[in-house]
């Protein structure tokens, strides 16, 4: 085992009083390295144990005192772990359980140092961590030196006797694992200066592997290393990482990263920035130089929150990769200006504003190279002030087809693209392209994307290979419908082509461009009209619609009428047009406000109702009427969907219109939601554009008057009305100047009809119902007077009831004899006659009264 060496009891005492320290460790692993070369046991509380390299001893086991039992309480234990020189130290633990308290480990815990140079220089010592827990995850899966030698310390508190509860809820088995000394020639290829700590390298070899200074073992903090390769001129250099796990910090990398730099020197222009977990991520140089830095930082746990040492799933490995200089790499000769840094031939193309251009595969019309992947990202126009199209036309292809499948080559076409281009790759092309031909293609969006691949096909090694397409960037407004100009926005709609559709704003849903103008048409047939409902509805809320603002229009015969005007965040009410043809022209201003609108439009052709139940509205009221109710179809219950009703109200000319709400509950609300769904329109006026419109369920608080002799009432519900009560409504043909022969309202001064006194519908206006109370009869009065005729009614027929009763009884008490009398008067009245008036005449009156008793 050894030389054992025992410290005078003074000294055990000094060592007894120690706190457990990293100065404990350095002052004992001093006194123990330097005069000892093997020490197993240095008093009963302090022990070192060395594993070192031999041609015999390359690798073993290794554990805490007592493994699998519970390891001994006031101990200070070390293992040292020493390769021979071109070796290092590799250690994998198998098993962990030290007891500390977690997460700064108090009580029990291990250290361990993997950058220890010199025993005897222990001020340039670095702790690689500090570890405590009950199972292996909480210690690295594996550990490589950083030069020769790995040390393990595990410090132990005595036990007492209130820890015994504690004792016998844990194991303290300790620790145990695999060593391995290993060489270390992978860790030096091309390595610069002499010093140890040195971490440069030169690579010039045509390829080989690289790995991080500790590889596959976690590294340790605050090391800077780079390694930069060479080759001839006019070749490139490969690079692919078999095994990324460095820490991710988050966006950037913060802590640890592998820079890749395309060029000879750190100033060059930076390829990437890596961390995290990856395997087989790609890289070429531009040109034959390329370095590659590798930097890790300290302080993760506590800048960023992060258990280091606990449940951390990136083992902190470093890297592995392999690289390779060739000249058979694709020249970047022809298309420095597009290619992507950091790949073999990808190219990506940029707009400037609708230019054109053409692309070729590799080296063509020649040869290319073979097994080579090269994508080609086409992006066009998207911000504020533009948005475009690629169109794309495949002039020439020679790419072998063999039968229906492209198994030489291929050019795959992705026309909807999103923003990262690995995700729409994994999923199927548009189309695959082999064999010769033609072929053009127009984007979904602002982004194409094009795939060419050639496979290893001998008998194409040196014969025209590939393809050459042109492309160019149109504006694109994102706009359904038939476009009549390719750099104006100007769609057409039809209804010989869909009688239900949608149009929006540019760029729905995204912001629409500032300052941009569209103009849409929807043309129906001449017995057809227009309805529109908005979707969505997004524009600036300047007053007065200064800012963004939406026009609709009736156009016919050369002729426009402006039917609304629109901006703001609700959505406005339904539409329907008088006529054929109706035109919307969207104006923005100079600055992005909203998401825009989006517009559903329906032609529908003029037919007659075929039933009550469809008709509504009313023409040319005021010829027949001087004043009257319009109430809504189907009032009190909900409206129906999909209706367009029209109350036309025309009186002479020196007279105006006058109406007043008495009801009203329509779905929406004016302020709070818009009125999409159902809306009521108010015309003073004969032009298409209303001058009110109202929704919701508060009653409009006023009274409208038209400005001519004319006023229009228009309600009109879409498919996705709810349903509301409706309204009711009085009006009156009202005269406010001049002489008035008829009734003058009290407190408006209006002149009605007088026919529309005293009808029980105010006509004269909000909070003025003198034509219902001036001289006519109090509503009350009436009532009480009706009231009390029926209670007379009611006595005089309860007074002739009981008389009729009491008189029943009376004659049902009398005789039958006396029956037969009255039988016999009357008898004796129809067949005998008598010339003596007076009595004929008493005769008649007993036979009438008998005649009416016996009825009773």
């Amino acid at each position: 085992m050894g030389l054992s060496f025992r410290l005078r009891s003074s000294d055990k005492r000094m060592y007894d009083r120690l706190v457990c320290s990293r100065f404990e460790l350095i002052v004992v692993l001093v006194i123990t390295g330097v005069l000892l070369e093997s020490v197993d046991k240095v008093d009963d509380s302090w022990t070192t144990k060395e594993f070192k390299s031999t041609p015999t001893n390359k690798s073993g086991f290794f554990s805490s005192p007592n493994y699998p039992n519970k390891y001994p309480g006031g101990q200070r234990i070390f293992l040292r772990f020493k390769a021979q020189e071109n070796e290092r130290v590799k250690i994998k633990f198998v098993d962990f359980d030290v007891h500390g308290l977690w997460p700064e480990c108090q009580r029990d815990y291990m250290e361990i140092y993997i950058r220890v140079e010199n025993i005897s220089d222990y001020n340039k010592w670095d702790l690689h961590n500090k570890y405590c827990g009950n199972s292996v995850k909480e210690v690295p899966k594996v550990l490589v030196s950083y030069y020769r030698i790995i040390i393990i310390g595990l410090f132990t508190v005595k036990r007492s006797p209130q820890d015994a509860p504690y004792d016998r809820r844990t194991g303290y088995k300790g620790f145990a694992g695999t060593y391995e000394f290993i060489s270390d020639s992978i860790y030096n290829i091309g390595k610069i200066g002499n010093r140890k700590s040195d971490c440069r390298y030169l690579l010039t070899k045509p390829n080989g592997t690289v790995v991080s200074p500790t590889y596959p073992g976690q590294y340790s903090d605050n090391m800077n290393c780079e390694w930069k390769i060479e080759g001839p001129k006019r070749t490139r250099i490969y690079w692919r990482f078999e095994d990324l796990d460095v820490f991710d910090g988050g966006k950037h990398c913060p802590y640890d990263s592998v820079v890749i730099y395309d060029g000879n020197s750190i100033n060059s222009p930076t390829i990437g920035t890596f961390c995290g977990k990856d395997s087989g991520l790609e890289i070429w140089s531009t040109t034959n130089s390329l370095i590659i830095s590798f930097t890790t930082k300290s302080g993760r746990q506590s800048d960023t929150n992060i258990q280091f040492t606990k449940n951390n799933d990136i083992t902190m490995a470093g890297f592995r990769a392999i690289y390779r200089i060739s000249n058979k790499i694709v020249s970047l000769d022809s298309n420095t200006l597009t290619h992507v840094r950091g790949t073999e031939c990808d190219e990506r193309i940029k707009s400037e504003k609708e230019s054109a251009g053409v692309i070729k595969s590799p080296h063509w019309p020649g040869p290319v190279p073979t097994n080579i992947t090269c994508v080609y990202t086409i992006d066009g126009l998207q911000d504020l002030h533009n948005l475009e199209k690629v169109k794309l036309n495949i002039t020439n292809m020679t790419i072998p087809k063999y039968g229906e499948k492209c198994t030489s080559g291929f050019v795959k076409v992705y026309l909807s693209v999103p923003e990262k281009v690995e995700d729409s790759l994994s999923k199927p092309p548009d189309s695959t392209l082999c064999g010769q031909g033609v072929k053009a293609f127009t984007s979904a969006g602002p982004r194409m994307v094009l795939v060419f691949h050639a496979h290893n096909d001998k008998e194409y090694t040196n014969r025209r290979y590939g393809f050459e397409a042109s492309y160019r960037f149109v504006t694109d407004y994102a706009i359904p419908g038939k476009p009549l100009s390719k750099s104006v926005c100007h769609f057409r709609y039809s209804s010989r082509s869909a009688r239900v559709g949608r149009f929006n704003s540019p760029r729905f849903p995204s912001r629409y461009p500032p300052n941009t103008k569209c103009t849409y048409e929807l043309l129906g047939r001449s017995d057809e009209w227009i309805r529109l409902s908005f979707k969505k509805f997004d524009l600036d809320t300047k007053p007065d619609c200064t800012g963004d603002v939406l026009y609709a229009k009736e156009y016919d015969n050369g002729k426009e009428a402006l039917i609304g005007r629109y901006c703001g965040k609700l959505p406005p009410g339904p539409l329907q047009s008088d006529t054929s043809k109706v035109k919307f022209v969207f104006q923005s201003g100079s600055e992005s406000a909203g998401s825009g609108f989006k517009i559903k439009y329906e032609f529908f052709r003029r037919v007659r109702p075929t039933s009550d139940s469809e008709i509504c509205g009313a023409n040319n009221l005021g010829r027949e009427y001087r004043g009257g109710v319009i109430i809504s179809s189907n009032f009190g219950h909900k409206y129906k969907t999909n209706r367009t009703c029209d109350w036309i109200i025309s009186v002479k000319a020196w007279a105006r219109v006058l109406i007043h709400f008495s009801e009203f509950n329509l779905e929406g609300h004016l302020e709070k939601q818009g009125c999409a769904n159902a809306v009521l329109k108010i015309y003073t006026r004969r032009t298409a554009l209303p001058t009110y419109e109202f929704c919701g369920p508060q009653l409009p608080n006023r009274t409208f008057l038209s400005d001519e002799g004319y006023m229009k009432i228009r309600f009109v519900t879409v498919d996705k009305a709810i349903g509301g009560k409706g309204f009711k409504l009085s009006w009156a043909a009202v005269r406010k100047q001049g002489r008035c022969e008829q009734f003058i309202c009290r407190k408006s001064g209006y002149c009605i009809d007088n026919s529309l006194r005293c009808d029980k519908i105010p006509h004269c206006g909000l909070d003025d119902d003198s034509d219902e109370t001036s001289e006519c009869p109090k509503y009350g009065q009436d009532s009480l007077l009706t009231m009390i005729l029926g209670i007379i009614i009611a006595l005089v027929v309860f007074v002739i009831l009981i008389v009729c009763i009491v008189h029943r009884k009376r004659r049902n008490g009398n005789h039958r004899s006396g029956k037969n009398r009255c039988k016999q008067l009357e008898v004796k009245y129809v067949t005998r006659t008598t010339n003596n008036d007076r009595l004929r005449d008493g005769r008649r009156e007993l036979l009438e009264h008998t005649e009416k008793v016996s009825n009773v």
